[in-house]
């Protein structure tokens, strides 16, 4: 690991002689290796927590900002290489032995990575697959990932420069078939907008999905967190599971797996012996701290109608609670209230939920518990009763807007208070002030 700004300067400027490193991966004049090395230091100081096993390594080169940037961490990276571990299990050759240790393994063996940019997703593939191949079009970033390749010694993993199309249409031509293809599509058209519909990402799925179909037993797509979940299940058949992904306190990514072998009779009958529901999606809520801790709740997403019967007396009787509950980005993207249906929610746009006791606290969702210490409309005078200067506020169903409520409220930001301001079915303008709960 690197201590200071220093020495990641001092150990990249070490390497500047080496004429042949830097000519065959960077094609860089040298009247410009100072620059070189100053935006190495600086990826490597911006991205440390993002790619910190890369930069372990003092030889890794990085590549443009913008690359890095739309890269996935290698925390997410690790969850995704854990999907693919469970995938070895055949939970079909399971249930059709009655439960027994005769299942059969499916080796997924060869995976590729169909939209591979900057090769995270590929390099946590490879500590679990055989053989992983990256693509891109872009060869500047090909080069760059195997001379990292090379200096990682990862024997099994390789990049090519090619589109991924041409590659698909000759694994067709071969009559090759992989085990599974991991796609990651370019969300931005050709004048850099961003895009976020299926059919306007690069590569478009629905173009070249009878394609995938006979060429790879499983598909696993990575969307943008903006993507609605219904428009996916609408979208593809046989999808065996979504993962709503949030890192860092954001919600970073939606990915469906496909099997495109899956028996649909025996997969709705497994859904019948383990959650009693048919004609449903297993969803999994996910929250990564880091590469290795992580928290996954899972559900199963099927049409019905909402359970949750909001209290017309709730706000009423608010003083009765005791704490507020604030879902965490990948349930509020989930945005199945009916998870929560022991608690009492605020209103049916107010995605805030009560609780009247400390017992009924669960840690096992991934939100956040809040005490609540007063309610009441938007006055100083509560904030100075409680000796309040400063708080971090967050609006919720409400036309008020941030900065304006800080200065109406004559505080600061930040500090160990919060604020939620919101609207219910009855009133606009009501704040719950609070104190987090540590679990």
């Amino acid at each position: 690991m690197y201590n200071s700004t220093e020495e990641i300067f001092a150990t990249i400027s070490e390497k500047q002689n080496d004429i042949n490193h830097y000519n065959s991966i960077m094609n860089h004049n040298y009247d410009e290796i100072d620059k070189f090395v100053s935006d190495q230091a600086k990826l490597r100081i911006k991205y440390k927590s993002k790619f910190t096993n890369l930069i372990e390594n003092k030889f890794v080169i990085f590549p443009p900002n913008i690359n890095c940037e739309q890269s996935s961490s290698e925390a997410t990276a690790s969850y995704k290489s854990q999907i693919i571990k469970e995938l070895n299990f055949d939970y079909t050759n399971n249930y059709t032995n009655n439960n027994t240790n005769n299942s059969q393994s499916k080796n997924i063996k060869i995976l590729i990575d169909g939209t591979c940019g900057f090769g995270t997703d590929s390099i946590a593939f490879a500590n679990i697959c055989d053989k992983v191949i990256g693509l891109d079009i872009d060869k500047n970033i090909i080069e760059i990932n195997n001379y990292n390749v090379s200096i990682n010694n990862n024997k099994n993993l390789s990049f090519e420069n090619i589109d991924f199309e041409k590659y698909l249409d000759t694994l067709i031509n071969d009559n090759t078939k992989i085990d599974l293809i991991y796609l990651d599509p370019s969300r931005r058209d050709s004048n850099g907008k961003k895009v976020f519909l299926i059919d306007e990402l690069t590569p478009n799925i629905f173009t070249i999905l009878d394609k995938l179909k006979i060429t790879t037993r499983y598909l696993m797509i990575k969307f943008s967190p903006l993507i609605d979940i219904t428009y996916l299940i609408n979208s593809f058949d046989k999808i065996i599971q979504i993962d709503i992904i949030e890192y860092e306190k954001d919600l970073k990514e939606i990915l469906i797996t496909i099997d495109f072998e899956l028996d649909e009779k025996l997969h709705g009958k497994l859904e019948l012996e383990n959650d009693k529901k048919t004609n449903s999606t297993k969803v999994n809520l996910v929250s990564i701290k880091d590469i290795n801790d992580y928290k996954v709740n899972s559900y199963i997403l099927s049409p019905k109608e909402s359970k949750i019967k909001l209290d017309a007396k709730t706000f009423a009787n608010i003083d009765k609670f005791q704490y507020l509950y604030e879902p965490s980005p990948s349930e509020m993207k989930f945005a199945n209230w009916d998870i929560f249906s022991d608690f009492s929610k605020i209103s049916n746009n107010t995605h805030l939920f009560l609780l009247k006791e400390e017992s009924a606290l669960n840690y096992n969702y991934l939100g956040k518990y809040y005490k609540i210490l007063e309610i009441g409309a938007f006055d100083n005078k509560i904030l100075k009763k409680l000796n309040i200067s400063k708080a971090n506020i967050k609006v919720r169903n409400s036309t008020v807007k941030v900065d304006d409520l800080y200065k109406k409220l004559k505080i600061k930001t930040g500090g160990e208070y919060y604020i939620f301001a919101f609207g219910n079915d009855n009133y606009k303008n009501k704040m719950i002030i609070s104190k987090k709960v540590e679990d």
